[in-house]
């Protein structure tokens, strides 16, 4: 289920776009000085773990452009995994 919403990521506001239709990558994210930038995951992420740690992932980006790929990568895995552990999984309102 596609979702749209706002979100504030260190003081800049974001669209947040779930189940994105023909997205060629799992997700990515605008640069913070782009006008209406969003962040947006694929639909064809169906795992809820794989889900957590794409969208972790792009919200790293938007809270800190500069950090290096490995760093936001290695990060979003790590928190992904502690979610899991909380038994982390995905509500769709329909």
């Amino acid at each position: 289920m596609a979702q749209e919403f706002i979100a504030n990521i260190n003081g800049k506001r974001w669209k947040i776009r779930t189940a994105v239709s023909n997205l060629a990558v799992r997700g990515d994210c605008d640069a913070p000085d782009v006008k209406n930038k969003q962040i947006r995951v694929s639909a064809s992420i169906a795992d809820d773990e794989q889900f957590c740690e794409i969208l972790t992932h792009e919200i790293l980006h938007a809270a800190d452009w500069h950090r290096s790929e490995e760093w936001i990568t290695s990060t979003s895995k790590s928190i992904a995994n502690i979610l899991k552990k909380c038994n982390f999984r995905r509500v769709c309102d329909d």
